[in-house]
């Protein structure tokens, strides 16, 4: 039987999923997640890309909070450039 791990911080989880010992590696990184947060606004992220964003972001708040910092600037800086004086 598998006896699967999680590791807490005081203010969120870390991402870090262990079984047996060993980093699950389907789990991404904040950093790893951050970049897809961005790129996501650029390009259509693999099924792959957007299954692992999904699952940190599922078990993050600080990348969730990022992801909607991201598509608030998208959004208020296309509101500014398509502004007509």
């Amino acid at each position: 039987m598998k006896k699967i791990v999680r590791i807490f911080s005081p203010y969120r989880l870390i991402g870090q999923v262990l079984v047996n010992g060993t980093r699950n590696r389907n789990m991404i990184s904040c950093k790893q997640a951050s970049r897809l947060a961005s790129e996501q606004l650029e390009r259509n992220l693999s099924l792959w890309e957007r299954a692992q964003f999904r699952l940190h972001l599922a078990m993050c708040g600080g990348c969730r909070q990022l992801e909607k910092q991201f598509l608030f600037l998208r959004k208020s800086t296309n509101a500014w450039m398509n502004q007509k004086y």
